[in-house]
């Protein structure tokens, strides 16, 4: 942090030029809101991750129930907090004036603290929690991280112990540190906001289960005692499994994709997102009796054409 003496000069800028680490602070916000509008994109729209299978670290980082936020995937919030640090770092080359500098530098505090906080959070998460990485999440924090510290590290603290904070017309330049501290704790609260949200109303994701009863006879085939098709106790083999599995966050997988569910357009009961389970035997497993084909009754018809 740095600190700068007192000045009752408002008119004049604190910096004439902008520093060079606000360019690396805006540079290192954009490749983390290039990652976050990507990673909200491929939640909002159910889609797969480039370059990332469903069983990758992406995969399961992005289909568990930490990459959601009181049901809202946690990209999108993170998209949000990215702009508003980028914003308030132009606020405060457009603001000269002390009071002003001075409220720009609040937000910034308060966003950097966030946005330092959550990625510690998610990351803590990956390591310990879900043990999976997710490379655009990792590239985000990771950038979203250092622009943070760098944010912190160039706050202009007052020397002066008489600058206020939130009064204004004092014509003094810098950040109290009883200010500093007090928005610093704001922002601790928005992490604790946020891993609250997490931990006290986590998402429920759809679970996919096969129902089928444990060694179930494949239909047609002779029992292995009996001789009878179906019948009695059986060594059979089992029909094929449909390997259901989740390739995305809410589209199922069924025989090696020969068939995807969109799982927020497949009937269930209840709105979604509901724990949903889907029954799916082979077309071995069911019997030619077990089908019914319901035909409309026939209807007399009478030509109405006149001559026929």
């Amino acid at each position: 942090m740095n600190e700068t003496h007192g000045s009752t000069n408002s008119a004049v800028p604190a910096a004439s030029v902008t520093p060079a680490w606000v360019y690396w602070v805006r540079g290192l916000l954009g490749v983390a809101l290039v990652g976050a509008g990507y990673l909200a994109w491929v939640s909002i729209h159910n889609g797969p991750v480039a370059g990332c299978g469903p069983t990758s670290g992406c995969g399961q980082v992005l289909q568990s129930p930490w990459a959601y936020w009181l049901d809202i995937p946690v990209s999108v919030p993170a998209l949000l907090v990215y702009l508003a640090l980028l914003g308030t770092t132009v606020l405060l080359q457009k603001r000269p004036a002390p009071d002003e500098e001075r409220g720009a530098w609040a937000a910034i505090i308060a966003l950097a603290v966030i946005v330092a906080g959550a990625a510690l959070w998610f990351v803590g998460l990956q390591i310990f929690v879900i043990k999976a990485y997710c490379k655009f999440c990792m590239i985000a924090h990771a950038c979203g991280l250092a622009a943070a510290l760098l944010c912190l590290r160039h706050i202009p603290l007052a020397r002066d112990p008489a600058t206020p904070m939130w009064a204004t017309g004092s014509g003094l330049r810098g950040v109290p540190r009883a200010g500093a501290a007090s928005v610093a704790a704001i922002g601790l609260a928005g992490v604790m906001v946020l891993a609250g949200g997490q931990l006290l109303v986590p998402r429920k994701l759809n679970v996919v289960k096969d129902l089928r009863p444990a060694g179930r006879p494949a239909a047609g085939q002779p029992n292995a005692v009996s001789g009878v098709p179906g019948g009695g106790n059986s060594a059979a083999p089992t029909p094929a499994s449909p390997q259901p599995r989740l390739i995305a966050p809410r589209q199922l997988s069924l025989y090696s994709n020969a068939f995807l569910l969109q799982l927020d357009t497949v009937p269930m009961i209840g709105s979604p997102p509901i724990d949903t389970a889907v029954e799916t035997p082979s077309p071995a497993a069911v019997r030619e009796e077990e089908i019914s084909v319901v035909m409309p009754p026939e209807r007399d018809i009478t030509p109405t054409t006149p001559g026929l």
